[in-house]
């Protein structure tokens, strides 16, 4: 039997897929630029970002902003098996590779492990995001996990306004983020599990 969750990701990640590639690009331009300008303001550069799939928000500008700085850019690496992210920095697109579920993700023979108490902010994608923090993913509990194993790091959730809704139906091990970003607004949670 389907779920009221699974059945909202599934409805969500259609209207993110019929949404026009014109807007995601403008979207993605805006959210990545106000996105650089925070980080800036908050003088934060051990950042997990993430590479986009599945008309996710591209982030890519941001780690083009970085390289150019002089500075790593942080991606995840899917364990499949052990169903965590583990964490490493590139100085460059050559060392990125194709891995789980067909995502660009450090290859970890040429970037480097890092630890994930030198990470300061999360830049988290999804499916879907409610008023109260909660996000929608992919259905993994990835970033859940990983945020249980670290509760300390700021998590900045981005997404287009078609993305919000009023639930996303969180169950107990769904973890909320702090801070969301969409091409207009700010939005800070006081709730932070």
């Amino acid at each position: 039997m389907i779920t009221d969750k699974q059945l909202l990701r599934k409805q969500m990640r259609g209207y993110r897929h019929v949404l026009p590639k014109s807007y995601r690009i403008k979207a993605s331009r805006q959210i990545s630029q106000r996105l650089i300008r925070f980080l800036e303001a908050k003088k934060l550069k051990q950042i997990l970002l993430y590479w986009p799939i599945h008309e996710e928000v591209d982030l890519r500008l941001v780690a083009e902003y970085f390289w150019s700085n002089q500075l790593e850019v942080i991606l995840p690496v899917a364990d499949q098996i052990q169903k965590q992210i583990t964490c490493y920095a590139v100085r460059c697109v050559d060392q990125l590779q194709t891995g789980s579920y067909g995502i660009i993700e450090p290859d970890p023979a040429l970037a480097r492990l890092v630890d994930p108490n030198e990470l300061e902010a999360v830049i988290v994608p999804g499916v879907a995001f409610d008023k109260r923090g909660y996000r929608l993913g992919y259905g993994g509990g990835y970033y859940d996990r990983f945020f249980m194993k670290n509760p300390q790091l700021l998590s900045i959730g981005v997404a287009y306004p078609e993305q919000l809704c009023s639930s996303v139906y969180a169950e107990s091990y769904d973890q909320t983020i702090t801070i969301l970003l969409t091409p207009t607004n700010l939005i800070y949670f006081l709730e932070k599990n």
